[in-house]
């Protein structure tokens, strides 16, 4: 059995549909996590991009979330989406 990937460094698998390797670098785009998937032929080729993208991630994307409670999480939900509800629906939610 190979050892165990931590918290943040990626899976990678083989795609048996494909035929490939694949690799997926998770993270937080600030409004949800988000998986990037990479592919190649080799589990090192796959595992030499997943680096690359956890290195431009690391760079431009933050990798956790900030701390939002739940009351400013659905405050922005609902005037996100104020204009696809209903305004029954709207003032059940609010």
């Amino acid at each position: 059995m190979g050892k165990r990937r931590t918290h943040g460094e990626g899976t990678i698998y083989f795609h048996k549909g494909s035929g490939l390797w694949c690799a997926e670098a998770t993270y937080w785009d600030g409004a949800r996590l988000r998986k990037k998937p990479v592919y190649g032929k080799t589990k090192k080729e796959v595992s030499e991009k997943l680096q690359k993208v956890r290195e431009q991630l690391r760079q431009g994307i933050k990798s956790s979330p900030e701390k939002v409670t739940v009351a400013d999480y659905l405050a922005q939900w609902l005037a996100a989406n104020q204009t696809r509800l209903r305004p029954t629906t709207l003032r059940r939610y609010q």
